[in-house]
């Protein structure tokens, strides 16, 4: 099809003016974030927002090329058919209308909420929306918000319309002028991906990136409106409890907790009593990324995945039959910290409360300083701002080791776990010096695809070909050997930690406790493995005169779950004995043989012992024994049925106590626990 010159020509310089207009709009959005931090500011100074201001001119870039897309595609049609020219701008103004809709909404929910557009705006339809209306028109400066709306979508619009081209050169040859605006369609529309993409690494401009300090409130600053609205969009729709305390239970077949407290009392009766130590330990955990048991059992002196840790293991207690409560990272970290089977809950719109369940507030009460610290970036899954509600004072992440130790090397998924321990590490004695107690929980980052070993550090030979034969990874890739080494690093770097601590005489007043996330960066056979292919090790290093107060134990070769760590640490270090419906205290008397995770065999999880597995699947549950090393089908039948049934009753009580707690139904409407 032949272009008409005299339309490409004006379509061309159009064009020149629509970069023009997308400049400016950046401009604007911009002037909305110096706005936002000259506003909410304390002693922040301008220099500290900086890197801010670059990161934020990115994720707009990015936003707005997204929002853009289908005006752009209008715009290219509109080189041949001006009479569409109209439609692409009308786009574009929706566009640029929005995006500052978006911003100055975010303005003003941080004004209320102290934090970014969350999933808590949504309450706007779900709740009484006359009634919020009704408040906004009385209590916010609407009038303001409408004059800043105008004169920002004005901006770049204006810009549009008073920039011109007209003494711009072009080819009079008709068809060396429609050459021209094909390229610089095809050159822009690239330029377009790119700034949707945000990025030319890995991975995309993601929530993690967007940390540029130490300071919560500068990498608030990043963030605009369009990419606040999404994040809280995902978390209301991960999750949603529809206001009903009972539809758990009743789910799982029982008409009130009293009839699940009923049923689980008749399998695991007599919780022993949990003895307070005679002074306060240190606490540590660590949720180390990937360290499944698949790895952690392979070491060998020809496949060392153990590297430092392993000379460390000799006094600790090492339960290797683990099951993890998630399904992945986030989801077995709440899972491990507040006991949940519903999960992003901090994420959701109900994580802007306190939960009564959060295990950290045990520790807070009993005079400790709750810390939460990750090699990875303290925004990911909104930590920053959502744990601090949930016990914890202090979260430090990636920003705060890389300003402690600048040698650190940033990787995709943050700083190297050794920095993170030897950040604890700094943690523990500084504590101690004040005579204070901590209470650290650590998540690592490392071992985490793209695998690499940071800062140059080398390991010790591995050798793929010793994995089980149940592991369906081709053991010949590089990509296996970079997981087995990274495995390394990471297991090294918690080695080096707790050598430290012994050295300095730490360990006899320190518990530490580690595991892994999960066990899924392998591709394991289908059926009959769900053990391993969600196994993880659990590890504790108990000081000596705690290990006198409660000599008995369970057996290593027990089956342990991630629902058993902080009550055993609660135990241990605070003198608190397990609730029914939550994991066993494993340095005690009790003798409930049942490990619990939130997912895996069913839908709401599952059951494992000695005796085989159970799942639960609502009310119902299928049951499994044991054949070999294989959990192999059969039917619910005496002890089985038992785990079947106590599996149901706990995940019924647990869901229960989560509704409770996060419904924030305190008014007689829950049993009290």
């Amino acid at each position: 099809m032949k272009f008409a010159s005299p339309r490409v020509k004006i379509w061309l310089t159009n064009t020149a003016r629509a970069c023009v207009f997308f400049l400016v709009a950046l401009l604007a959005f911009e002037t909305v974030r110096l706005a936002f931090f000259f506003f909410y500011r304390n002693e922040q100074t301008l220099t500290q927002e900086l890197p801010a201001l670059l990161m934020g001119l990115r994720l707009d870039a990015k936003w707005f090329a997204i929002m853009l897309i289908p005006a752009w595609v209008l715009w290219g049609v509109s080189g041949i058919y001006g009479r569409v020219e109209k439609l692409p701008k009308l786009f574009a103004i929706v566009a640029v209308v929005l995006f500052a809709l978006l911003d100055l909404i975010n303005f003003g929910f941080y004004g209320f909420y102290s934090t970014p557009i969350s999933s808590v705006i949504f309450g706007f339809i779900q709740d009484d929306t006359k009634a919020i209306t009704t408040q906004i028109l009385r209590d916010w400066p609407v009038t303001t918000y409408v004059v800043a709306l105008c004169i920002l979508s004005a901006m770049p619009c204006l810009a549009y319309r008073y920039t011109s081209f007209q003494n711009v050169r072009l080819p009079s040859a008709a068809g060396k002028t429609s050459i021209l605006a094909v390229l610089i369609f095809v050159l822009l529309s690239v330029v377009l991906g790119m700034l949707c993409r945000g990025s030319f690494g890995t991975f995309p401009l993601r929530a993690q990136d967007l940390s540029v300090s130490t300071d919560e409130f500068i990498n608030t600053t990043v963030v605009n409106g369009p990419f606040a609205l999404n994040e809280a969009n995902k978390s209301r729709k991960m999750l949603d409890l529809k206001g009903d305390v009972a539809a758990g239970l009743r789910g799982f077949g029982f008409e009130n907790p009293e009839g699940a407290e009923a049923l689980l009392n008749g399998v695991r009766p007599g919780i022993p009593e949990a003895r307070a130590p005679l002074e306060k330990p240190h606490v540590v955990l660590a949720v180390m990324e990937s360290m499944g048991r698949t790895l952690f059992e392979a070491d060998s002196p020809t496949n060392n995945t153990l590297g430092r840790l392993k000379p460390e293991l000799r006094d600790a207690s090492v339960y290797r039959n683990g099951i993890c409560a998630g399904s992945g990272t986030f989801p077995s970290l709440e899972g491990i910290l507040f006991d949940t089977p519903y999960t992003p809950l901090t994420q959701s719109r109900y994580g802007k409360q306190p939960f009564p369940f959060s295990k950290a507030f045990a520790f807070r009460k009993a005079g400790y300083e709750t810390v939460f610290l990750t090699s990875g970036s303290e925004r990911w899954r909104e930590i920053s701002s959502n744990f601090p509600r949930q016990g914890y004072d202090r979260i430090l992440g990636a920003e705060a080791i890389k300003a402690k130790y600048p040698k650190a090397e940033t990787g995709t998924w943050g700083i190297g776990d050794a920095w993170m321990f030897r950040y604890a590490d700094s943690l523990l004695s500084e504590a101690d010096q004040k005579g204070k107690k901590l209470f650290i929980v650590m998540l690592s980052t490392t071992n985490h695809g793209p695998y690499k070993v940071p800062d140059g550090v080398s390991t010790e030979p591995v050798n793929p070909r010793e994995i089980p034969s149940y592991v369906m990874d081709d053991r010949a890739s590089g990509e296996i050997r970079l997981k087995e080494q990274t495995y390394q690093y990471a297991a090294s770097s918690l080695g080096d930690f707790v050598n430290s601590l012994r050295g300095r005489g730490f360990l006899q007043k320190t518990i530490v406790a580690a595991t892994g996330d999960h066990n899924t960066r392998l591709k394991f056979e289908p059926t009959g493995i769900w053990h391993y292919s969600q196994g993880v090790p659990l590890i504790f290093w108990v000081p000596e005169s705690l290990r006198e107060q409660n000599p008995r134990s369970f057996p290593i070769s027990s089956w342990v779950s991630h629902r058993d760590l902080l009550p055993t640490i609660e135990a241990l270090a605070l003198g608190k004995k397990p609730d029914p419906w939550e994991g066993r205290a494993l340095f005690s008397d009790e003798h409930f043989d049942v490990a619990t995770s939130f997912f895996g065999l069913g839908k709401d999880g599952f059951a494992i012992s000695n005796a085989g597995a159970a799942s639960v699947d609502g009310s119902m549950n299928r049951c499994f024994a044991w054949h070999g090393d294989r959990l192999e089908p059969v039917a619910c039948t005496g002890k089985l049925k038992e785990l079947g049934d106590a599996a149901r009753a706990q995940r019924a009580l647990a869901d229960y106590v989560v509704r409770c707690g996060a419904l924030n139904l305190a008014e007689g409407k829950c049993k009290q626990h």
